[in-house]
């Protein structure tokens, strides 16, 4: 692929040829050449559509009807849908079915409750349902859903019902089955998928009649559920967005409902690295009289406190967690006031009192740990595994690597547990992949890596990984994949990326320069980071 290119195929395409050709030889060097000649990603080659209708057009028409039918249900399909779909009966899908086996264009898989077909090559699926006629197609599809949503609990795949009420063209059955889908998805923690629900039901809900009592409830609770799998999937700039959108829909918002919205605002930005505008939005909430409850007073100064601390602005920093710890204690905010006492434990640290700061960090570890079983009534869960970041990155700062290591991996399982692994899990990835580097691990460091980078981490926490990445790989000599990471990683950061992030990259990119016989351009990296930031070069 890289030399039919010029260069290396970005992961989109390099999963977009693999998914169409099966990985059949032919078909993948046709959709590059393709590539090649500038044509559309979306479009089969004509060479390639020629060749598989040459072959389609041999198939007995009882065949092709069926394999039409089979073509509209995605991926694969058993008998009882395509008798239930098509028309035929049970004898003749069957017939047809074999057929299809013998001249190799479908494929059986045996399941525990029977046998079901695929195309051998998704490329000819998607052939043969691009020939189905706009009124044919939409009947099938709709065909399915009804059939589908009569599956055993066990088999019932809310996600292909609301694909198949979407392309039927029924939006009121469609934007149920995405709220449906969407919120499954949640449940199991596949936030991608969950995402893309939500926004295809946010899209539908203006092309239905009454899309409350159609979605079963308002559109606040879909921009909440929106927002939340936006920000664990990673794509914090649309969960702003989303979480706008329903702040403002404020005389819909129950009190509690309104102020739950504006503290996962600032979280939002906060991932986002957008510091300051989350300060503005902790502030707004501050500066208001009377009106806001001391629970969410304590939360907008626990918030505000973290944020001065990221933001070097230690006294101040201080002021607020005081505040915060008194507003929380009166409150009986247990989780505002864990954020209070991390800020305070950082403070201590960073003024030399190593121990007392370790410990307190330690403390905010022990109470998350403790209410992270409650229920977190929809804020984004943060708590428990930021406290363990913190942890761990404080042990780092002093130099006790294994205590980081260690702490890091209890804050990994935390966020595999509430659903954030790709964000904060990824951070934490890299506070251990960092400590195993420095405790001179680096078999364990560099297989801590790849296994957080093939799980899809996004953000600050993958900018880490790929610059330890890095660094392994100029250790070793391995100059061209280093080039790579870096590249990657360098592509990845702007000025909202976190200072002890860059001061990695930073240091990659120095440690390369060394080994490439460029003293000087290892030293102006570090001075222009020192002078950017304050911070000074890992030691």
């Amino acid at each position: 692929a890289a030399a039919m290119l010029g260069e290396r195929p970005h992961d989109g395409l390099a999963e977009h040829v693999q998914h169409l050709s099966d990985g059949n030889p032919l078909f993948a060097e046709e959709l590059l050449a393709s590539r090649v000649r500038g044509g559309p990603d979306e479009e089969l080659p004509p060479r390639l559509r020629d060749l598989l209708a040459a072959r389609l057009a041999q198939v007995p028409e009882g065949v092709m009807h069926m394999l039409r039918i089979a073509a509209a249900a995605g991926r694969s399909v058993d008998d009882r849908l395509l008798t239930l779909t098509s028309g035929l009966t049970e004898r003749e899908v069957g017939q047809a079915v074999r057929d299809a086996l013998d001249d190799h264009i479908l494929v059986r898989s045996d399941r525990s409750d029977g046998p079901d077909y695929r195309f051998r090559h998704e490329i000819m699926r998607e052939l043969v349902a691009s020939q189905l006629l706009p009124d044919e197609a939409r009947r099938i599809h709709a065909a399915y859903a009804v059939a589908l949503d009569d599956e055993p609990p066990e088999r019932r795949s809310a996600t292909e019902i609301a694909q198949h009420w979407d392309a039927a063209g029924d939006h009121e059955r469609a934007l149920a089955a995405h709220i449906e889908a969407g919120r499954e998805a949640a449940e199991r923690f596949a936030f991608a998928e969950a995402r893309d629900h939500d926004e295809r039901a946010l899209q539908l809900w203006d092309r239905v009649a009454d899309p409350e009592q159609v979605a079963g409830q308002p559109l606040t609770t879909l921009l909440k559920d929106a927002a939340s799998s936006a920000a664990r999937n990673g794509t914090f700039g649309r969960a702003i967005e989303l979480t706008r959108w329903r702040i403002d829909q404020r005389d819909a918002l129950e009190p509690e409902a309104f102020e739950l919205a504006r503290s996962s605002l600032r979280w939002y930005l906060w991932e986002a690295g957008e510091l300051e505008a989350a300060l503005v939005e902790a502030e707004a909430v501050l500066s208001e009289p009377t009106d806001v409850p001391d629970r969410w007073r304590a939360n907008a100064l626990g918030h505000a406190a973290g944020l001065l601390l990221y933001l070097d602005r230690t006294e101040q920093a201080r002021a607020r967690a005081l505040e915060a710890q008194d507003v929380a204690r009166e409150a009986g905010a247990v989780e505002e006031q864990v954020i209070a006492d991390g800020v305070l434990g950082w403070c201590l640290l960073l003024e030399g009192e190593i121990d007392a700061g370790l410990d307190a960090i330690r403390r905010t570890v022990e109470e998350a740990q403790r209410i992270e079983a409650q229920a977190l009534g929809g804020r984004y869960p943060v708590y428990s595994a930021l406290a363990h970041s913190q942890l761990s990155v404080a042990l780092e700062l002093v130099g006790r690597h294994e205590e980081a290591h260690a702490a890091a991996l209890d804050g990994i399982a935390t966020t595999t547990r509430q659903g954030v692994s790709r964000t904060l899990g990824s951070v934490l990835q890299a506070n251990a992949a960092r400590a195993l580097y420095q405790l001179g691990r680096w078999d364990e460091a560099a297989a801590a890596v790849g296994e957080a980078v093939r799980a899809g981490a996004v953000g600050p926490g993958r900018v880490s990984l790929l610059s330890v990445r890095a660094l392994l790989a100029i250790g070793r000599g391995q100059a061209a994949e280093a080039e790579v990471d870096l590249a990657d990683a360098e592509a990845l950061v702007d000025q909202r990326t976190p200072i002890d992030v860059r001061r990695w990259l930073s240091a990659a990119v120095a440690e390369r320069a060394l080994w490439q016989g460029e003293p000087t351009m290892a030293l102006t990296r570090l001075a222009l980071l020192v002078d950017e930031t304050g911070a000074p070069p890992i030691a």
